[in-house]
């Protein structure tokens, strides 16, 4: 207590620190990594420009930190960022988004509309989180980490709910639930779908 009445003022808490938002070196990856404390809210659309470069749009609630390859097309907006990746001919798909959206609960909406067996890799991590992706060759891999997660994925997907009690939607290749009580639900066709 201080002598002369005056209360001390509370300490603040600490600050979320800012996702980190970059291209690979090539140009052919993107990796986005969420700040540690942040409860994202991530919307991202994934869109071919000039017939071979897909052009990513990412929007967040939490401050967005544009490295190689990223830009934030307003720069009075620091939760939305634009980064290209150049995509090269290949006999099989390879990967173009490497997600990781860290600990805390996160929602993630993605559009993917490149009609291209190219992957996106997503890792929830710790906390009850959401994922709903689309597209008409959505070709995701998701990895739900620890808590009660939701996944909404599209064609040739893979999508495992790890620990917790998880959802999984998916009208792709493989639904693995993880060793607690989960949901699983395949589209039309042949699914494969594992429980731990």
């Amino acid at each position: 207590m201080l002598s002369d009445g005056v209360s001390a003022a509370p300490s603040a808490a600490p600050s979320a620190s800012a996702g980190a938002v970059e291209v690979s070196d090539n140009g052919r990856e993107l990796t986005f990594t969420a700040g540690a404390g942040q409860a994202n809210e991530l919307e991202i659309s994934e869109t071919f420009v000039n017939g071979t470069d897909i052009e990513f749009v990412i929007d967040d609630v939490a401050p967005l930190t544009p490295g190689n390859g990223c830009a934030h097309p307003d720069a009075s907006d620091a939760t939305r960022v634009t980064c290209t990746v150049v995509t090269v001919d290949s006999q099989s798909p390879y990967r173009v988004l490497a997600l990781d959206s860290g600990d805390g609960d996160g929602t993630v909406t993605v559009d993917n509309s490149t009609d291209a067996f190219f992957t996106d890799s997503f890792s929830l991590g710790a906390g009850n989180d959401e994922l709903t992706s689309t597209g008409s060759v959505d070709s995701s891999g998701v990895s739900g980490g620890d808590g009660d997660d939701t996944l909404t994925v599209g064609p040739a997907s893979i999508a495992r709910g790890d620990a917790g009690d998880d959802t999984i939607r998916t009208t792709g290749d493989v639904a693995e639930g993880g060793p607690d009580e989960d949901v699983l639900s395949g589209g039309p066709g042949e699914d494969a779908e594992q429980q731990d």
